[in-house]
């Protein structure tokens, strides 16, 4: 039977209503994907994306069992259209690349080309059909209506099943199809990667090209160093990057001839010392190979504030306590830019995110007597836990494996002066130490008891004792128990004797209610029963371990029988 397709588009009432419940579905397969712990990790658009091609393979399937106005095609299309409109407020426009043996999104960075997740192969059919109906890649926008989709889903209905993949005559005749039912919320076999492609390598040629004979020479005296500039000329040639990139609008065709004046254009009418920080940028950035417009230009942006924070930083125009807030302003400039220009940077003032990535970037650029400097300041909490941790995994080994006292000393220094800032009045500086020192736990594990750094134990107890920030103790809490855990497996009693006495100096009542429950985690069964059998061990007795013990008394009682039954054990076997 010969299907005859409807060449009007179907308006929405014309499509009847049915019971449906495809939001259900869609997110109950995100949430499968986000709790799944068997399965690669999934995020929430790829679920859903991964939801309508499920649903819209069912829909071509059901368009070759059904006659056009069949109830349960007409529930299928709309269970399809809406699972559609949840991928695209998600992601707009959608595209999807048809590969033979799956399907990707395509992605604006360097790991693009993962295919998406299909454990029960419903995917890869999928493709082979879309294949097979010459179609290598679908772009789906939010102008779609649910009447191009059965449109669509007929149209594919009848490809016949000995079709030749990519085959280049069937993809004119989709073109054509989309001209003769003027569909406007699909476009096929759009160029996923190469244009973009195309379009970055034409940038860049036109962007070292520029042969202005002023901008020229000022080039040419700064090869091998970014040109000195101040905050507004950084602003500047932020957003001259930001006007450099094409349209992203899927519609909008976009020559190399029209980058190359567009450059042309934008660099005429810019700041002198922002067009050559833009220059130069792009002559020490060079694109990689599979790298795409967006991404280059946001790493070329990065490369730029990283110099202009060097520069800034070692001629002492910003310190450790300011660069975090040169680097949130200049994100901010970079934001602005962007709602007027075609990068999506973000939508928010700044994004922490990218701001603490790139601070971590710089300290980890900068020389390593440079750091030491600053993280033995009064502003070494500024420094990432991650570049301090960095910092000391060295010294920490060579002070452990090499008995190096230089290293472990230079490690205890910095240490102890990251630690000090507990004692700041401002929350935000005292909640980043704590979390800094959760994180610093293999290194101090490694310089830690020492008596250089004796006041280091008992001042972050200290700090635990006085503060009022729930959070802050929480933190701090998990750094004493993991503190007193260390000491006893390096037997070093009185460490843990001076963190349980000192935590027994706080007033008992419901305000410090947690420091009694964090003296019960620490003198749990197992390191009392550590405790035990170290005193019945058969080598002299620390003298610390009876004080020790005598806190429980009960509990001791308790567990010597049975310690010893224990021991008569271990040594008849």
């Amino acid at each position: 039977m010969k299907i005859v397709v409807n060449p009007r588009p179907l308006a929405a009432e014309d499509v009847p209503v049915v019971d449906a419940t495809p939001i259900a579905s869609v997110r109950e397969e995100i949430s499968r994907a986000r709790v799944a712990p068997a399965r690669a990790t999934v995020s929430s658009g790829d679920a859903a994306a991964i939801s309508f091609l499920r649903q819209f393979r069912v829909l071509v399937g059901a368009a070759r069992l059904y006659h056009k106005n069949h109830p349960r095609l007409m529930e299928i299309l709309a269970s399809a259209e809406q699972q559609l409109r949840v991928v695209l407020s998600l992601q707009s426009p959608l595209v999807f690349a048809v590969e033979h043996n799956g399907i990707l999104l395509p992605r604006y960075d360097a790991k693009a080309g993962e295919l998406l997740n299909d454990p029960r192969g419903e995917l890869r059919t999928l493709a082979e059909e879309l294949l097979r109906s010459g179609i290598c890649s679908l772009l789906f926008t939010p102008q779609i209506n649910v009447g191009e989709l059965d449109l669509f889903a007929h149209e594919m209905s009848r490809v016949p099943r000995s079709a030749t993949p990519g085959d280049t005559t069937s993809r004119m005749v989709w073109d054509k199809w989309i001209r003769e039912h003027r569909v406007i919320g699909i476009r096929l076999n759009v160029p996923t990667e190469r244009r973009d492609s195309l379009l970055l390598a034409s940038l860049v040629s036109a962007v070292l090209a520029y042969d202005e004979a002023p901008q020229r020479s000022l080039h040419s005296r700064t090869k091998s160093a970014q040109p000195l500039a101040n905050f507004e000329q950084m602003s500047a040639t932020l957003r001259i990057l930001t006007k450099l990139a094409p349209p992203r609008d899927p519609d909008t065709e976009t020559s190399p001839e029209d980058v190359a004046r567009r450059t042309h254009s934008v660099l005429s009418g810019g700041d002198r010392l922002a067009v050559s920080l833009a220059v130069y940028g792009v002559s020490i950035a060079k694109p990689r190979e599979g790298e795409t417009l967006e991404p280059y230009l946001e790493r070329l942006v990065d490369a730029l504030l990283l110099g202009f924070l060097k520069q800034e930083f070692e001629a002492g125009r910003t310190t450790a306590l300011e660069l975090t807030r040169l680097v949130i302003r200049l994100d901010q400039v970079r934001n602005e830019a962007t709602n007027s220009g075609a990068i999506r940077f973000g939508a928010a003032q700044h994004d922490e995110t990218r701001v603490a990535a790139l601070c971590e970037r710089f300290w980890n650029t900068l020389p390593a007597r440079v750091k030491a400097k600053a993280l033995r300041s009064s502003h070494a909490w500024c420094v990432p836990s991650a570049v301090v941790a960095k910092f000391l995994e060295p010294l920490a080994l060579a002070a452990e494996k090499k008995k190096s006292e230089a290293a472990g000393r230079e490690g205890r220094a910095v240490l102890l002066a990251f630690t000090r800032s507990l004692e700041s009045e401002e929350g935000k500086v005292r909640r980043t130490v704590a979390s800094g020192l959760a994180e610093l736990g293999p290194q101090i594990e490694r310089l830690w008891p020492h008596p250089s750094i004796a006041d280091f134990g008992k001042g972050v107890v200290q700090a635990l004792l006085v503060e009022t920030s729930p959070g802050v103790a929480g933190l701090l809490s998990a750094v004493v128990e993991s503190l007193a855990r260390v000491a006893l497996v390096k037997h070093e009693y009185a460490e843990f004797e001076r963190i349980l006495e000192t935590l027994e100096l706080s007033p008992h009542d419901d305000e410090h209610a947690h420091i009694s429950t964090l003296v019960g985690r620490i003198l749990n069964d197992e390191q009392w029963l550590y405790l035990v059998e170290e005193a019945l061990a058969n080598r002299p007795l620390n003298p610390v371990i009876p004080r020790l013990l005598r806190r429980c008394p009960d509990r001791l009682v308790d567990r010597i029988p049975l310690t010893k039954i224990f021991l008569r054990h271990v040594r008849c076997n």
